[in-house]
C-alpha cells in the first residue's frame, strides 16, 4: 500500500487542510476588484477558524488595480510576484497569510543585507563545469536511491513509504521533475524536485526540496542540481510548449537556501538591490517545519489558544519549534534569456548522464 505523496503546490480552486496546521487556498480565478478578493480571504480565514488551523494562506492572480486598491487600504500582502518580471503584463501573484501565534523574523537582517547588495556569481553553465571529478547530473531516481533520498528529504517531512511511492510514480506525472547529482560511486549526493500548478492561465512551477548529503555540504552540489532542474522545466515549458513559466521557490531563511536561489539566477522582487527597506517583505512566516539542524524558533505552546493547544501538542510534538520563515523568489524573463537561453539549456541538459 502506498502513501499519499507530499505536495508543495497543492491543488487550485479548493480550500485544503495542509501539513503543519495550515488552511490553504490557491484561487482558480483572477481577481479584478478588491471586494471579491477580500471576501474570498475572509472565507479562507473562517474555514481555518472552524478547522482549528493555526495558519491560513490565500494565493491568487490579481490585476494591477487590486494591488493599488489594497495599498490604499493599507492591506499588505506577504508576497507579491509581478508578472511584469516575465513580460506577461501587469498582474501579480499575491499571497496573504495569517498565523494565530507570534511570527517573528530574526533572520531578516542577514538575508536582507545579502540581497540588497550586488553579487556576482559564475553563470549556471559554469557552475556545472566545476562539478567534482566523477560526479554527474541525473534526472532519474530509482529504488536503489530510496535510502539516500530519504536522508536528503527527511528534513522536509518525507517518510520512507512516501519516498517509495514517489520513486515509483513520479515519471507518470507530467507536473513533476527531479534533478540530482550523483557521486563517483553513483550514489545520490544532492537532489531537488519541481512541481507545476496551472491556474487561471498561470503556469507556475515550484522548485523545492533542496537537499545535500551532510558529508558533501559546501561543494555547490545543490546549486548544480537546481540548475539542472530549471533547465528541464524551461526546455519543456518555454522551448517545447512555448509557455513562459513562473518558476518560484520558497527559500528557508534559517538554512539560507536563498543563496542557492541567487546562484541559479533567481531574484526576490522588491528586495534584491533595494536599499532602505523599512520592514520585511516577500516572506511566508512560520510556514512549515524543516528539521535543518539550525536552532529552533522562539515559539512555545503557551502562545496557542487553549482550545487547540493540546491538539497541536499531540499532532506536532516538538516539530512546531522548526516552523521556518521562507522568503519567496522567482526566475525572471531577463534572467531566463541571460542564463537559460535555448543553447545554454541544451548545454546543461547534455551533462545529464541518465
Amino acid at each position: 500500500m502506498t502513501e499519499t505523496l507530499l505536495s508543495s503546490t497543492g491543488v487550485a480552486g479548493e480550500i485544503e487542510e495542509r501539513s503543519a496546521g495550515r488552511s490553504y487556498l490557491t484561487s482558480n480565478n483572477r481577481f479584478t476588484n478588491s471586494s471579491d478578493l477580500l471576501a474570498t480571504i475572509s472565507e479562507v480565514a473562517n474555514f481555518a477558524f472552524k478547522k482549528g488551523s493555526r495558519r491560513w494562506v490565500h494565493r491568487s492572480r490579481c490585476s494591477h488595480n487590486i494591488t493599488k486598491e489594497i495599498e490604499e487600504k493599507r492591506i499588505k500582502p506577504s508576497v507579491n510576484l509581478p508578472f511584469s518580471e516575465l513580460g506577461l503584463g501587469e498582474d501579480s501573484l499575491i499571497t496573504f497569510e495569517e498565523n494565530i501565534h507570534e511570527s517573528d523574523i530574526p533572520e531578516w537582517n542577514d538575508v536582507y543585507d545579502y540581497w540588497k547588495l550586488e553579487k556576482k556569481y559564475p553563470e549556471p553553465t559554469e557552475e556545472i563545469e566545476k562539478l567534482l571529478p566523477g560526479f554527474s547530473l541525473t534526472k532519474n531516481f530509482n529504488l536503489q536511491d530510496r535510502d539516500t533520498l530519504y536522508e536528503l528529504w527527511k528534513p522536509f517531512g518525507w517518510t520512507k513509504p512516501k519516498i517509495d511511492s514517489f520513486i515509483k510514480t513520479y515519471k507518470n506525472n507530467n507536473n513533476l521533475w527531479v534533478s540530482g547529482v550523483r557521486d563517483e560511486k553513483g550514489q545520490l549526493a544532492s537532489a531537488c524536485m519541481g512541481e507545476a500548478l496551472v491556474f487561471d492561465g498561470v503556469y507556475m512551477v515550484e522548485a523545492t526540496e533542496f537537499g545535500t548529503r551532510n558529508d558533501l555540504r559546501g561543494k555547490n552540489l545543490s546549486t548544480v542540481a537546481v540548475v539542472g532542474l530549471i533547465a528541464q522545466i524551461i526546455q519543456r515549458s518555454l522551448y517545447a510548449e512555448k509557455t513562459m513559466p513562473l518558476i518560484i521557490a520558497e527559500f528557508n531563511m534559517s538554512s539560507r537556501s536563498d543563496v542557492v536561489g541567487r546562484k541559479v539566477g533567481m531574484t526576490i522582487p522588491g528586495v534584491e538591490g533595494v536599499e532602505n527597506l523599512t520592514e520585511p517583505t516577500q516572506i511566508l512566516r512560520k510556514n512549515v517545519a524543516v528539521l535543518d539542524g539550525i536552532k529552533p524558533n522562539s515559539l512555545s505552546y503557551g502562545q496557542f489558544p487553549p482550545e487547540i493547544k493540546e491538539k497541536y501538542r499531540d499532532s506536532f510534538k516538538d516539530r512546531f519549534r522548526f516552523w521556518r520563515n521562507f522568503i519567496v523568489g522567482m526566475l525572471t524573463k531577463n534572467n531566463i534569456e541571460k542564463y537559460y537561453s535555448e543553447d545554454k539549456v541544451s548545454q546543461i541538459l547534455s551533462r545529464f548522464i541518465n
